[in-house]
């Protein structure tokens, strides 16, 4: 017979873990959908002005290095998702690293990797969202103590 507390904790295990895939989902569908904008989803303007931009700002050095890291990074982000999932501390450590190269990365590239539609802007609003959300859960109360137990077994 399950506790009140384990009632809770169930249910906070269970929108945390939806949260996560809500989170997996967003970039998923952010990522076809800018591969798609690549193509001809931009208009022809913006298209011209990015093929500047990108001329003008990004070198073969900088286009490998930025592709490296995006490989990286979805390596590193599907490893982070399944420790988060399993609400090991490992996980919610590897997480916080992913995130904040993923700034660094994206600075570090400029326009050309960080323009976007209005379209992919909404999507990518909402997945930061989600993943600012996922962030504080994961290192406030309740949720928390979740990691901290799988820590101990």
């Amino acid at each position: 017979m399950e506790t009140r507390g384990s009632e809770s904790s169930s249910h906070l295990r269970w929108m945390f873990r939806a949260l996560l895939v809500g989170q997996a989902l967003f970039a998923s569908i952010g990522g076809a959908v800018r591969g798609h904008a690549l193509g001809t989803g931009y208009p022809p303007e913006f298209r011209a002005y990015m093929t500047r931009v990108s001329s003008e700002s990004l070198t073969a050095g900088r286009l490998l290095g930025g592709l490296g890291s995006i490989l990286l990074g979805s390596v590193l982000a599907a490893v982070a998702w399944i420790g988060l999932w399993r609400f090991a501390r490992w996980g919610r450590t590897l997480f916080v690293i992913e995130v904040a190269s993923c700034w660094i990365v994206a600075t570090w590239l400029g326009p050309a990797f960080t323009m976007t539609t209005p379209f992919e802007s909404l999507l990518q609003g909402i997945g930061d969202t989600m993943t600012g959300a996922l962030l504080a859960l994961a290192f406030l109360p309740p949720i928390k103590g979740e990691f901290a137990r799988n820590a101990l077994e």
